[in-house]
């Protein structure tokens, strides 16, 4: 075992590491599909990191052989899926903005009396669509850029 997680090590989620009998159990059987194998656990955050020349299945099937169940495979975060998520959510933000303004601007307009006369709060609606389209659309886009970066 290393300090740090070797920069080619495939990194796994793991569940049932309760002792250092458990990590000797993972490196022991590593070590025999594959002796060259290096290993990194982080028993807290229920991390498992190995570089290994052998294919995943056979990494896959140590673990299992050592008592963990796996319940999530690979790197975490990455900006591919913050930026994703940030234009997903962006698009979201800006389409329930607009709908969410043209709805307070029709409760404006229903409720204020100085809207029922001739050519007044025409634009009421339309103006509220557009102010929670500008402010959704923003708001969506960096909650999905926190959401999709941050390490579950």
């Amino acid at each position: 075992m290393t300090e740090a997680p070797p920069p080619d090590a495939r990194v796994y989620e793991v569940a049932g590491l309760d002792g250092p009998h458990r990590v000797a159990a993972i490196t022991a059987a590593l070590r025999r599909r594959d002796p060259a194998a290096r290993c990194w656990v982080d028993a807290a955050r229920g991390l498992v990191a190995v570089a290994s020349g052998a294919p995943e299945a056979v990494t896959r099937d140590a673990l299992a052989e050592a008592g963990c169940t796996l319940r999530g495979p690979g790197r975490r975060g990455g900006i591919g899926r913050a930026l994703l998520l940030g234009v997903l959510l962006g698009a979201g933000g800006l389409v329930g903005g607009l709908v969410l303004g043209w709805i307070v601007g029709l409760g404006v307009y229903a409720v204020n009396p100085e809207c029922h006369r001739p050519g007044s709060c025409t634009l009421m609606a339309p103006v509220f669509a557009a102010l929670g389209g500008l402010l959704g659309a923003p708001a969506g886009l960096v909650a999905g850029l926190v959401l999709g970066g941050r390490r579950r």
